[in-house]
């Protein structure tokens, strides 16, 4: 294989360096201010914009995309923050988590656990469980539901469900699912709400949960089915007809994918 000329890492060094040099903020607004290393690239000026100019419009740019891309993926914290304040987070998240790769959908897969280790607000952190939810079920790919029948129905200590890719489960105390944004917060719940979401060819379905039913769920997707129901049976004691109702719904749902 060829090797890449000598001079060319140390360019990529230097472009990434001055890429991931953070806008300054400290005016009130996003602005670039590069590195003093950034003549070291050598851009030549235009007859009608200078070198650093050039340099700092793409810099700019380059930033503005990628806060564009946690905006437009987190629109409801993004509200609840406020945009300068969603800013200012996304750019500290975007320096301890940087893009590694090509597809800057990608760059949003952290954002929310990074937010929940920053001791913000429950609110915050639910809704950012919340955007992220609804985005990673945009991307979710196709599947063929599983219709109850399975070969070790014979041994039903055997048979083990496999989640489908497009649902979620996510536990809220504000009213956030259904928050207009035209109301000035979400109201808080007197008790927490358990939501089921899950993507479909108009967008998502909201289902609200029985808190033992969506641990049902979850315990499905870890567990045997019979471990899992015993597990349960230890944990809340439900009525085996709640059971065989939660799990015909699961079914009827098409929460379980076909292998």
């Amino acid at each position: 294989m060829k090797q890449p000329p000598a001079w060319l890492s140390a360019f990529q060094g230097l472009f990434s360096e001055v890429l991931r040099t953070p806008l300054d903020h400290s005016r009130g607004t996003l602005e670039s201010r590069l590195p003093s290393g950034w003549r070291g690239l050598e851009v030549q000026a235009r007859s009608y914009r200078s070198a650093e100019a050039g340099v700092s419009d793409y810099h700019r740019q380059y930033w503005f995309r990628l806060l564009t891309v946690l905006q437009k993926d987190f629109p409801v914290t993004a509200r609840l923050m406020g945009l300068w304040n969603f800013n200012l987070w996304a750019l500290r998240y975007l320096l301890e988590v940087p893009p590694t790769g090509h597809d800057l959908g990608k760059i949003r897969e952290s954002f929310a656990g990074f937010l929940k280790d920053q001791e913000l607000s429950l609110m915050l952190v639910q809704a950012a469980q919340l955007d992220d939810a609804r985005a990673a079920l945009l991307m979710a790919p196709d599947y063929k539901p599983w219709n109850g029948q399975n070969e070790d129905h014979a041994h039903p200590e055997r048979i083990r469900l496999k989640a489908a890719p497009h649902w979620r489960i996510l536990q809220e105390d504000w009213a956030l699912v259904v928050w207009d944004a035209g109301e000035k917060m979400p109201q808080k719940h007197e008790r927490s709400q358990v939501w089921l979401i899950q993507k479909d060819a108009k967008g998502f379905t909201y289902r609200t949960l029985h808190p033992f039913q969506a641990r049902l769920y979850e315990l499905l997707t870890e567990n045997p089915m019979v471990e899992a129901i015993g597990k349960l049976e230890k944990e809340a004691k439900p009525e085996a007809a709640q059971v065989q109702k939660w799990m015909a719904l699961s079914v009827q749902w098409g929460l379980w994918a076909s292998e």
